[in-house]
């Protein structure tokens, strides 16, 4: 179990975010404030150093079980760890980004037996088969960005969507046209850099 933070536990309102390691401190198990009530979205796995790069790389405290009983059970253990590279937010091939914010539903299309949502600020003109966003990643939200009870898409023009938080392979760059090619329910997107955040290079 881990608690990042420098005050955690000073008293109810202690600023910090609580987590378990899944694996080898590869993956971490956490509930995360970004998922806007979306639909079995408050537990998460995230890759660690993505995660903990996009929260600034807080101070660790790491706790380890010793056994049953008291309190004192509980042994605070040393606070050593390797720091990630810093994002430049500079894409390339193989950063990890994530796409943050709400985006209207401008278009949902049907494609190939698929059905994709297109908006039109974040998709290069002219809008076709390679900037298609799969529907199945996206959390359907209203314009205040919590989620919708039904998910359906069906609100073309009134409906909007989020990426929920996740993150996304950078698998192509092109300098020209500002955008980069992402990986988004297993198939290429591409879409303009403006609104990605590179949480990892």
């Amino acid at each position: 179990m881990f608690l990042w933070g420098t005050n955690y536990g000073a008293n109810a309102g202690g600023v910090s975010h609580t987590g378990l390691f899944a694996d080898d401190g590869v993956n971490i198990i956490d509930s995360s404030w970004y998922t806007a009530g979306a639909v079995n979205g408050a537990i998460n796995i995230h890759g660690h150093n993505a995660y903990w790069a996009l929260d600034n790389q807080p101070e660790y405290h790491f706790f380890h079980y010793v056994g049953g009983g008291a309190h004192d059970d509980v042994v605070q253990i040393n606070n050593s760890c390797t720091a990630p590279t810093e994002p430049d937010q500079n894409l390339e091939v193989g950063s990890k980004v994530k796409i943050p914010g709400n985006f209207i539903l401008d278009d949902l299309v049907q494609y190939n037996g698929g059905w994709y949502a297109v908006n039109n600020a974040i998709s290069l003109a002219p809008v076709d088969y390679s900037n298609y966003i799969p529907v199945g990643p996206l959390t359907e939200t209203d314009d205040n960005s919590i989620a919708t009870a039904r998910q359906d898409f069906e609100g073309v023009g009134q409906s909007y969507f989020s990426f929920g938080g996740q993150v996304f392979d950078v698998t192509d760059v092109d300098e020209d046209t500002d955008s980069a090619c992402v990986t988004i329910g297993g198939e290429p997107v591409w879409l303009k850099v403006g609104p990605m955040t590179e949480v990892q290079n």
